[in-house]
């Protein structure tokens, strides 16, 4: 059984809908005016900003895929990239031979 509860984290006008997309998005630019960033930067930035935090701190690609309803695992994986170090510290199963 899947929780439902009765009122919005970000209740909209009227209270009993959620806040919209366009409303989190104008707020999102007035902070960023307000604050001085004039990097071009979005909405969109915050979420893939945060899949890479996901993915960096060692958390499943699979379940970035679900967080992000990405229907494809392509997707997320285009989505999101790897820092180099990722990639140099991968170990070949051949390096484990010459342990032995």
């Amino acid at each position: 059984m899947q929780y439902r509860p009765s009122y919005w984290l970000f209740p909209g006008k009227p209270a009993d809908k959620p806040i919209s997309i366009r409303t989190v998005q104008q707020v999102f630019v007035d902070a960023k005016v307000r604050s001085g960033i004039q990097k071009d930067v979005s909405i969109h930035t915050l979420r893939h900003g945060f899949a890479t935090h996901l993915l960096e701190a060692g958390t499943d690609i699979l379940l970035i895929q679900q967080l992000l309803e990405h229907t494809d695992l392509r997707t997320t994986c285009i989505y999101l990239h790897l820092r180099r170090m990722d990639v140099l510290n991968v170990k070949s199963p051949l390096d484990l031979l010459l342990l032995f």
